[in-house]
């Protein structure tokens, strides 16, 4: 028998079922191979996935094929491909799946040439495709080969990126579960071993949501640290692996992976169910809660830096009005106290006693000035007022050698 491939090479050129041209051979795999097609009745560009013909009688392939192109119609969502058509061809009768045409590449292309992701772009990467297995898992569909060739980073026209998940031919549909469990014998594994969960690995049956959390923190896991979560020298020893020990630990392998986000994914990767996050749905929420930014020591809080601003403000406060009090203790007269300026020494000031204020008012009457001895600097003449009745003044104030005032004992 020819190899698969140049089976595949030889269908270019060929109308299938008499409208969808296969133009060009995308690549080809052990069940099937993928052509971009054109459809002659509308024009749309499309990728067509062709079962290889001899499993066109077989039973167990025949249903995986036609679970994929279900499941992706089933659950509807933007970052899942979007299956537009199947059937089986008039002319040779192999069958196939018609789906949107992508641009782009695989999440396993991307991580082989940028190695270790930083943390910020693989959330932002897989976050749109763990929504896609939210909405799966609320329609009762278990993906179950959750890996970075079924990962796709689509370039739209506009420049957007859209991850999408693809390749759901080994689903699990929950509700069909009696159906297809005539169709699988218990303890086969399905799936790619290095990103498998432990319960998968076994062939337990019932399967849920939880499988495809073990599934998404594998790679979640790789894309943080460039390395696969479980290694092993063969399939047997890897198995064994994956369901007796835990992966190394990310701080290890990524040291720069937030101890948050690190605790996140080895917890998707707990071996027991119980101990598991419990769904895609919270494996997701706790992710967009967690920082992606390894930062230093957390900033102190707002309130706390207006305390320490208040604290010298009021200690200053406290002084000055210590200061205010302890100068109002020796006496009224220091607050009617003019401005000290430079005086002679056989200058005197007389002072208006506040009860006075008024008397002097009502009277209107100042007597002229004194002439006053002036030194060379001019010094304004302080005036003397006449007082309508005797006032006992305070005793005057004496100012030294600098112009400060003496305040009485």
């Amino acid at each position: 028998m020819e190899p698969q491939s140049t089976i595949a090479q030889d269908r270019v050129g060929a109308l299938l079922n008499g409208r969808y041209e296969l133009q060009r051979l995308v690549g080809a795999g052990g069940m099937g191979a993928v052509y971009e097609a054109r459809n002659t009745w509308t024009g749309r560009r499309v990728a067509i996935k062709v079962l290889h013909p001899e499993f066109a009688q077989n039973e167990e392939v025949l249903a995986r094929f036609f679970r994929e192109a279900q499941a992706a119609t089933r659950i509807a969502h933007p970052s899942i491909v979007e299956v537009l058509d199947l059937g089986q061809d008039g002319a040779d009768g192999v069958y196939y799946i018609v789906q949107e045409f992508l641009e782009g590449r695989d999440l396993r292309a991307e991580m082989d040439e940028v190695g270790a992701m930083s943390p910020r772009r693989a959330v932002e990467l897989m976050a749109p495709v763990m929504a896609a297995l939210v909405a799966a898992h609320a329609k009762a569909v278990v993906h179950r080969d959750i890996k970075p060739e079924n990962i796709f980073i689509a370039h739209g026209p506009d420049g957007v990126v859209t991850p999408k998940l693809i390749d759901f031919g080994i689903s699990k549909m929950v509700d069909l579960e009696p159906n297809l469990l005539r169709r699988t014998t218990p303890g086969t594994t399905l799936g790619t071993p290095y990103y498998m969960s432990p319960e998968q690995c076994r062939g337990d049956a019932g399967l849920d949501g939880r499988s495809d959390v073990w599934g998404v923190g594998a790679v979640l896991y790789e894309m943080l640290s460039g390395a696969l979560a479980f290694e092993a020298p063969n399939y047997n020893s890897l198995i064994v692996k994956i369901v007796t020990s835990a992966p190394a630990p990310l701080a290890d392998r990524a040291p720069e992976v937030p101890t948050e986000l690190a605790a996140i994914v080895h917890r998707a990767l707990t071996a027991s169910l119980d101990a598991r996050l419990p769904s895609m749905e919270a494996f997701l929420e706790a992710l967009r809660r967690c920082p992606l930014d390894r930062s230093s020591a957390p900033p102190m809080p707002r309130a706390s830096g207006r305390r320490r601003a208040v604290v010298p403000a009021a200690a200053g406060l406290a002084v000055a009005c210590a200061l205010l009090l302890a100068l109002a203790s020796r006496g009224s007269a220091v607050h009617s106290a003019p401005a000290p300026v430079a005086r002679p020494a056989a200058t005197r000031v007389e002072v208006i006693a506040p009860a006075a204020v008024e008397t002097v008012r009502a009277s209107a009457v100042a007597a002229p000035p004194r002439a006053i001895a002036r030194p060379r600097r001019a010094v304004r003449p302080t005036p003397r007022v006449e007082l309508a009745s005797p006032v006992v003044a305070p005793p005057p104030l004496e100012r030294s050698a600098n112009g400060a005032l003496i305040l009485p004992p």
